[in-house]
């Protein structure tokens, strides 16, 4: 049986190139942002240039100042003063939606489970059972933003502490504004594919996912009321970019991939969104991208707007750079989304195109090929085992799908060489993935580049059209990091000095990838592989 499709169309338009100035300035309304340094008996002036204001608004609890300094993207002189043991901070404010931040950091204990403690804003979760020595150690800063609407006049954050007691460091509440989401064509119902059950494989819990559980509610409605996120088609134009496949019925389509985009305003290599000539690359990267008007669709494969994907800084600082492609995007969520959450900021932004907040994996079609978008996220959404929810609906999508070639997508790496390795909670969905016959792998996580041979379920090299090849592309613009002294098995190629995208041309049976880094850069990456 089919699945439901969603049309959202794919524009090809060419856009211009020009270098993105990103404004730093908050948006007007932001003259209601209540700014509050905890602890604090006069105003302070943050890193980032904004005041905060002192001390104000807590109920039960008090002061204390760290002996030693604080690190963080509010700097020091914020970090140092905290209030700990409250029970509630409160402020008047207009009625309207709001940003609301909470910057908190371990000033005290030097050892995890020492500090255990939980918080709402108007009564929705912000984090639970938040360890902040287990999330960042000792005196650095650690940031957890919602996006809530306050329709009394008045904003609340509450905290409740299961260990020791509560602790915040700054209070933000920042005004928003709506994110406008693509307005979807209408669809057409149809029942979800009967999931197809997998034996699990021995899996551990994804160490490098945040625990905290998405929030109970979002402000972006489910996509679907089906018991799995609907498929999308993109009826894009073809392309007739050079590239070594084969001429087929079906023309081939350009898929462009990249993930671990923008830095955060307050980052000190931001440079107004320019970035400096080794971090902050996002911009230039995103002009590279627009200027490729063969690009018929765009991955941008998670970590998308540091350092906490608040909705805000996609609207500031993803929309002007990367959003020039939002009308052609296929979204993949990334962990740091989930540092605001219910990573409500990602699915506020995207809306339908990233699928049901709620889980945030879901399918589409790009020419004659299977795009699937998982969600490696795996605490967030009860698990990736083959016999979660998550493992039960990729079986079924692969198993619904008549493409004779798939590309699946997510945001942490099977195989990685890189800073953060092999991802080890994620083993059920690449076994799930090969049994469903997927062709390429694309995934970020790690800043670098990264070309894996083909790969069997068991991550053995196998030949060309016998396994899966894997592409990490975590060169979007952030920063780039160094490979681990051993490469992993099946790795081809490293390049970890040069930012860029991956240009995949997706062709009937066959595909060929090149890796396009920013002008001036030497490396590139090019070849052909063959479906199976």
């Amino acid at each position: 049986m089919r699945r439901s499709r969603l049309a959202v169309g794919a524009a090809v338009a060419a856009l211009g190139a020009a270098s993105v100035l990103i404004a730093t300035a908050l948006p007007a309304e932001s003259a209601a942002s209540v700014l509050i340094d905890a602890g604090a008996t006069s105003n302070v002036v943050a890193a980032d240039g904004q005041t905060y204001l002192k001390s104000t608004g807590f109920t039960g609890g008090k002061a204390s100042t760290s002996k030693l300094p604080v690190t963080g993207r509010l700097g020091d002189a914020v970090l140092r003063t905290t209030w700990y043991g409250m029970s509630k901070w409160s402020a008047a404010v207009p009625n309207g939606r709001y940003e609301v931040t909470l910057a908190m950091a371990e000033i005290y204990w030097t050892a995890k489970g020492k500090r255990v403690f939980s918080a709402t804003a108007e009564g929705r979760t912000m984090f639970t059972a938040l360890d902040l020595f287990a999330t960042a150690g000792a005196r650095a800063e650690v940031d957890r933003s919602l996006v809530v609407d306050v329709a009394d006049g008045r904003i609340d954050v509450t905290f409740k502490a299961s260990v020791d007691k509560a602790i915040v460091s700054a209070i933000a509440v920042v005004p928003v504004a709506p994110s406008p989401s693509p307005t979807p064509a209408p669809t057409t119902s149809s029942a979800a594919p009967e999931p197809t059950t997998v034996s699990p494989p021995a899996t551990t819990t994804d160490a490098t996912a945040p625990v905290d559980p998405p929030a109970s509610s979002t402000s972006v409605p489910p996509t679907s009321t089906d018991p799995a996120p609907p498929s999308t088609t993109l009826p894009v134009e073809s392309t007739t970019a050079a590239d070594p496949t084969t001429t087929s019925a079906v023309p081939p389509v350009v898929l462009a991939a990249t993930g671990d985009l923008v830095c955060d305003p307050a980052d000190v290599d931001f440079n107004g969104g320019l970035g400096t000539a080794t971090n902050c690359r996002g911009a230039a990267v995103s002009d590279l991208l627009v200027a490729d008007t063969g690009v018929a669709a765009f991955a941008p494969l998670g970590d998308n707007a540091y350092d906490n994907g608040r909705l805000r800084d996609f609207q500031n600082v993803y929309a002007p750079t990367f959003g020039r492609l939002l009308d052609r995007t296929i979204p993949v969520v990334g962990n740091h989304e989930y540092y605001t959450s219910g990573a409500a900021g990602h699915f506020g932004y995207f809306g339908a195109r990233a699928g049901d907040p709620t889980k945030g994996y879901y399918s589409t079609d790009l020419g004659g090929w299977h795009i699937v978008v998982l969600n490696t996220n795996c605490a967030n959404i009860g698990g990736c085992t083959a016999t979660s929810p998550h493992g039960q609906w990729l079986a079924a999508d692969l198993a619904a799908s008549s493409a004779r070639c798939t590309v699946v997508m997510g945001h942490h790496p099977f195989r990685s060489s890189g800073e953060h390795g092999n991802t080890t909670g994620i083993v059920a969905l690449w076994q799930l993935a090969h049994a469903g016959g997927a062709d390429v792998v694309l995934v970020s996580h790690d800043h670098d580049y990264e070309r894996f041979a083909p790969m069997d379920a068991s991550f053995a090299v196998v030949g060309d059209g016998a396994g899966m090849r894997q592409f990490v592309v975590g060169t979007g613009g952030k920063g780039l990091r160094p490979f681990q002294a051993v490469p992993k098995s099946g790795s081809e190629v490293r390049e970890s000095a040069t930012y860029g995208y991956l240009r995949l041309t997706l062709a009937d049976g066959t595909y060929g990838w090149e890796f396009r880094g920013l002008p001036g850069s030497t490396f590139t990456d090019t070849g052909t592989g063959t479906c199976r």
